[in-house]
Parts: structure tokens; sequence; C-alpha cells
């Protein structure tokens, strides 16, 4: 399966495919998916910060390193898949 949107910076690697959000945190790090039903909302941080921080349905606040240049753009992409799969 092909990736919606790709991401990496600093051995931090972001996936987002139609279903789901999987992302590495750093070059030991373990990787960790979360669905996208499961994702409640995506709050942006501050302006210059390099990560978002994916709330899901169980309460949880995940932070996600993402470059800054694809901060936005990862956003939009994880609401329209969501959109997709209603």
């Amino acid at each position: 399966m092909e990736p919606i949107f790709k991401s990496s910076i600093f051995g931090f690697k972001v996936l987002l495919f139609s279903n789901f959000l999987s992302f590495k945190g750093g070059l030991f790090g373990k990787e960790i998916t979360i669905p996208l039903e499961q994702i409640a909302s995506i709050e942006a941080d501050m302006p210059g910060v390099q990560q978002i921080i994916v709330e899901t349905t169980g309460g949880a606040k995940v932070k996600i390193l993402v470059r800054l240049k694809d901060k936005k753009d990862l956003i939009n992409a994880i609401y329209a898949a969501k959109a997709n799969k209603k």
C-alpha cells in the first residue's frame, strides 16, 4: 500500500495511509500506528515548532515531530483522509 503523505526529519518518520497514521520516533524508536477513526483532533502546536499533537478518542495526546513546511499539509491530508472514509 502506497502512503498518501510522507515526511521525515532527524530520523522521525510520518506516513499517512488511507486508514491509519503511522510514525516512528527517532532512529531507534518503535513504530506506532493510529487508525484514522480514532483521531479526535489535531493541534498544530506553536508556530515555528516542528510538531503536531494528535489527540485520540481515548484521550491520549501524541506528539509527532514533522518538518515545518509539511506541518499544514499533513494536517490537511489527515482531515481529507478522514473525510474520504465516511
